[in-house]
């Protein structure tokens, strides 16, 4: 791909964000006759129309949309690709780009991202937070090069550092819901139940095994917002126990659920990594067993 070309994405994208040529035209600090030409001739070349004119404004068509999420790929590339080789001359420089579960953030920011930033004040990151599994496609397209995720998960062949393991408890806003730091599920069954989505079906295995039908009235798709939920007293919250020691939640290990989450660092190995993100995966090994 051309420069041109690739200045052709950049024009395209930005009248997609500002919704007119006018406005593209002003924050691409050029005039407004030659950036229209551009988007034709990438029309043009692409034997499409990409954009339904109004008479203020523009949108995208079909075609346009399809451009832009890969434009917008091709873009991200180019940049990262020219700041890494960069990087190469600056060995303590450079940007890692990292994923990170929500619900691990707090448990690890101290121990491994501000320790590393104070040692190595040059390396910036990028910071993806989302669930586990968007965060493992995101590495296995390489579009991120590590990510902290929770199991159960499958990483196929990408490789991995174990960092903690923890127990799932249950959670409520009742204080007089847990008497004891360990409780028996079947004291629970009678109450409503809020589940985060990953362990719903290991959830349901374990307490069928007692004969037990719990009532999963909120089934989710992030650990935070059981928390949030539980908070509100819908139900008991089934989560790990990292998420809750510090808020006024009270909790309790089941002692019929023997399900534990556990906390790993994944990157392949076999990808490119920059500088930037090997030392920080080996400032993790070494962290970790210090």
């Amino acid at each position: 791909m051309t420069v041109m070309e690739l200045k052709q994405l950049k024009y395209f994208v930005t009248v997609a964000d500002e919704g007119s040529i006018s406005a593209a035209a002003r924050k691409l600090f050029m005039s407004q006759p030659p950036l229209s030409l551009q988007i034709k001739l990438l029309e043009k070349e692409l034997d499409c129309c990409l954009f339904e004119r109004g008479a203020r404004r523009v949108s995208l068509t079909e075609q346009g949309k399809f451009l832009y999420d890969k434009a917008q790929s091709l873009l991200k590339i180019h940049d990262n690709t020219k700041e890494e080789i960069l990087a190469l001359t600056h060995s303590n420089s450079g940007t890692v780009r990292l994923g990170i579960v929500s619900s691990v953030v707090n448990l690890f920011s101290e121990k491994f991202l501000k320790d590393f930033s104070a040692e190595y004040p040059d390396i910036k990151f990028e910071i993806t937070e989302s669930n586990t599994y968007n965060l493992l496609e995101k590495v296995k397209s390489n579009e991120i090069q590590i990510a902290i995720v929770r199991t159960p998960c499958d990483i196929g062949n990408l490789d991995k550092i174990a960092l903690s393991s923890e127990n799932l408890v249950a959670v409520s806003a009742d204080n007089n819901s847990f008497s004891d730091k360990t409780i028996s599920i079947k004291l629970l069954k009678d109450n409503d139940f809020v589940i985060y989505r990953r362990w719903e079906n290991l959830i349901r295995r374990a307490s069928e095994t007692y004969d037990l039908k719990l009532n999963f009235k909120f089934v989710v798709d992030d650990a935070r917002t059981v928390v949030t939920l539980v908070d509100l007293n819908t139900g008991i919250g089934i989560v790990p126990q990292s998420i809750v020691k510090d808020t006024a939640l009270n909790y309790a290990k089941v002692s019929e659920l023997n399900i534990k989450s556990d906390i790993i660092l994944i990157y392949n190995k076999n990808s490119y990594l920059p500088n930037s993100s090997k030392k920080f995966i080996n400032f993790v090994k070494e962290t970790k067993s210090s």
